[in-house]
């Protein structure tokens, strides 16, 4: 999919999120995997597929139908 294909018809769009506050939700994500990941220990490139699995998990679903908070954990 190019830029233009996601910034336009995500799901998340047509669940009324907008793609400023898509970013802000895929940056967090990101941050948190990222954080998460280095308290684990966990080498670079584990992390790295953390996140691509989450960008392409969510090229599929809406921010809207998947509550952030249900499933994190905190160390």
């Amino acid at each position: 999919m190019s830029r233009k294909e996601i910034v336009e018809n995500s799901p998340s769009r047509k669940d009324g999120i907008d793609w400023k506050k898509e970013t802000i939700y895929r940056k967090s994500y990101c941050t948190f995997l990222q954080d998460l990941g280095i308290r684990l220990k966990v080498p670079q490139l584990t992390i790295a597929t953390a996140i691509i699995f989450c960008h392409r998990f969510f090229l599929q679903q809406s921010h809207a139908k998947n509550d952030r908070r249900v499933g994190c954990c905190t160390l």
